[in-house]
């Protein structure tokens, strides 16, 4: 069972990398209004909606509020749950201050695995990816390559993450 499809990023993984026009983005950010939260174009206004977000990305809209818990653990019980929910163990600098390092996560995913690898490392490796997608293309933070980890808390029970 793929779960990165049951936990409904597929549309986000079949997106792939996205080149980036930066004049376009140059001439996006000169229009944007962040009193109105618009695009100000010569045909009207436009804003991004979250039935673009849907379209674009696969991404279900509806169903409850996804929000960041109290995430004040400390740093052994993160390094525990990354052994559980994702299947490693981050050293002592690859954590700090509930956020992992990327390069952790892109390492656990370059080793190699089997295609009969039992169902809970195929679950592990599923939500390492999925906090990848998130941190790289849907919430991406290009001053530090780290993930917060409160997105892997919210990642628990794949079943549950998505609900069409």
């Amino acid at each position: 069972m793929n779960y990165i499809t049951l936990a409904g990023f597929a549309g986000v993984m079949l997106s792939g990398y996205i080149q980036v026009d930066h004049a376009l983005v140059t001439s996006f950010v000169e229009r944007w209004r962040p009193e109105t939260h618009t695009f100000h174009l010569p045909v009207g206004e436009a804003t991004i909606t979250l039935q673009d977000i849907e379209v674009l990305w696969g991404l279900c809209i509806d169903g409850p509020l996804v929000s960041e818990r109290d995430i004040s653990y400390k740093h052994h019980e993160w390094v525990g749950f990354c052994q559980i929910l994702l299947g490693i163990t981050p050293t002592g600098t690859d954590i700090k201050g509930g956020r992992i390092k990327a390069s952790c996560l892109s390492v656990a995913l370059s080793e190699y695995f089997l295609d009969d690898a039992p169902d809970e490392m195929c679950r592990q490796r599923a939500r390492t990816y999925i906090l990848l997608l998130l941190r790289g293309l849907l919430f991406p933070d290009h001053s530090c390559n780290m993930a917060p980890l409160c997105f892997m808390m919210l990642l628990r029970d794949l079943e549950t993450v998505w609900t069409p």
